[in-house]
């Protein structure tokens, strides 16, 4: 059995130990419990080394970062194509923004469309001015006319629902193209086929309020809701604006509304409850609910 020696504290030890103690049994007593010292001492700096977060150099690290956010978008735009499948849409439609394309309307909801929904979505044309080496003359025809008749065969399966124009604006839930100075928005969930001549592209970031008037970038900061609530080019930015605030922003301007049932043509007065509202040229005002409507077309 060990032998156990009894430690004596000296004096001014004891002393200081009780000045301690009751120190900090000041400190935690109710009256003092936000006690601090009078006098904190000074900070010593001394240099820090972060460790590295790779071993890659600082180009291929960022490289591959990109690559993994990227392929990060593409698993979350797959997960959410059935539930939000606006979404793929949009995205899509960000990646041709000024391009010529050539969009398939689906009216009806009960059509059986080509591709069928978001996971077919997107058709790639190739680019007919490739390069190719000089044939024999029969073999060039042969090639040609079995092009075009492969072009005849694509025409018969597709119907004539189709829009062509360059991307313009993406929305929240439409897509604005123009061509020829005419205008048409057509619905997300109407789209069910898109060419374009040159391949997707990802969206390159933008910075649209990076130069601002210092004022205004105050009024943004403090007054967030109010400013941009105001502003549909500030909706835009921040929120994508819908299709029912977008034509807001047209009131007493000429649209034509193309539905299953037909168009209807007339000055667009005021979107409320759902339903565009057109006066025609007999000053009758009617309603189109955006559930029939398949695409508009500005006059």
């Amino acid at each position: 059995m060990k032998k156990r020696h009894k430690i004596e504290i000296p004096a001014e030890e004891s002393s200081s130990q009780e000045v301690l103690e009751s120190s900090s049994s000041s400190r935690t007593s109710p009256e003092d419990d936000c006690c601090l010292p009078d006098d904190c001492p000074d900070l010593i700096e001394t240099p820090r080394f972060p460790s590295p977060t790779s071993c890659l150099p600082d180009g291929r690290l960022h490289e591959l970062e990109e690559k993994i956010d990227g392929a990060n978008r593409m698993l979350l735009d797959l997960a959410l194509s059935n539930e939000q499948s606006e979404l793929g849409r949009r995205n899509l439609f960000d990646g041709l923004a000024g391009e010529m394309v050539k969009i398939k309307i689906r009216c009806s909801d009960s059509d059986d469309n080509l591709l069928g929904e978001s996971s077919e979505f997107i058709e790639e044309v190739i680019n007919k001015k490739s390069k190719t080496k000089k044939r024999p003359k029969k073999k060039r025809l042969a090639k040609k006319n079995k092009l075009k008749r492969k072009q005849r065969l694509k025409k018969k399966k597709l119907s004539k629902n189709f829009l062509e124009g360059f991307v313009q604006l993406v929305g929240n839930d439409f897509v604005q193209i123009q061509k020829n100075g005419k205008m048409y928005l057509i619905p997300f969930r109407r789209t069910c086929l898109v060419l374009s001549k040159k391949p997707y592209q990802p969206p390159k970031s933008q910075t649209p309020l990076a130069d601002i008037d210092p004022c205004f970038r105050r009024e943004l900061t403090y007054n967030f809701g109010e400013t941009v609530a105001g502003d549909p080019e500030l909706v835009q930015i921040f929120f994508r604006i819908k299709l029912a605030m977008y034509l807001m922003t047209f009131e007493d301007q000429k649209f034509t509304v193309y539905t299953n049932a037909g168009k209807e043509t007339g000055l667009l007065k005021r979107c409320e409850n759902g339903k565009i509202h057109l006066v025609t040229q007999s000053d009758q005002e009617i309603e189109i609910p955006f559930s029939s409507c398949c695409y508009l077309k500005k006059m």
